[in-house]
């Protein structure tokens, strides 16, 4: 009997156990970008106004929300330090709202260097495997990830970094 219960006491655990570790792997997923590999193929999506940015020798891509005070921010840091290298860095934000909600605010940021992506699907953030926003990705002209992870903690060190070892 003692034999009986201590295995049913068992088999639970174990059952616990695997199922707490296939929640956890499901969860610690990152993103789906790795550094120095390449950028999943951005294919889906409405560009604003239909204005894609230039080309550049380094790509940023920010993930955004318009009501996200830290994605306001961090857009706004973003496009300061690609200001610092002009004609270096292009910017693509990319938003899962439509057009009516997140296109009166963003079209202000429109420039031969910037772009704004909607994404209304979700298919690009799938393919990126965006969990937390905001969410950014730098890449070379030959969509290599250089950089990536929240721009909050951006900084001219870092942009200048990106230009040096990569030139």
């Amino acid at each position: 009997m003692l034999v009986v219960i201590s295995y049913t006491i068992f088999m639970r655990r174990l059952i616990i156990i695997f199922f707490a570790i296939l929640f956890c792997a499901e969860f610690a997923q990152g993103q789906n970008v790795i550094i120095g590999e390449k950028i999943p193929t951005i294919k889906s999506g409405t560009w604003l106004m239909d204005a894609q940015p230039e080309e550049a020798t380094f790509s940023c891509i920010i993930f955004y929300h318009s009501e996200s005070k830290l994605c306001q921010e961090s857009l706004k840091k973003m496009i300061t330090l690609c200001q610092e290298y002009p004609g270096q860095f292009n910017l693509t934000v990319i938003t899962k709202e439509d057009h009516d909600t997140a296109g009166v605010t963003l079209t202000s940021l429109l420039s031969d260097y910037t772009g704004i992506l909607f994404d209304e699907s979700g298919t690009i953030f799938k393919n990126f495997g965006v969990k937390f926003l905001p969410f950014s990705v730098i890449c070379n002209s030959k969509g290599r990830v250089l950089w990536c992870g929240n721009p909050a903690t951006l900084n001219i060190d870092v942009f200048k970094n990106i230009v040096i070892k990569n030139n």
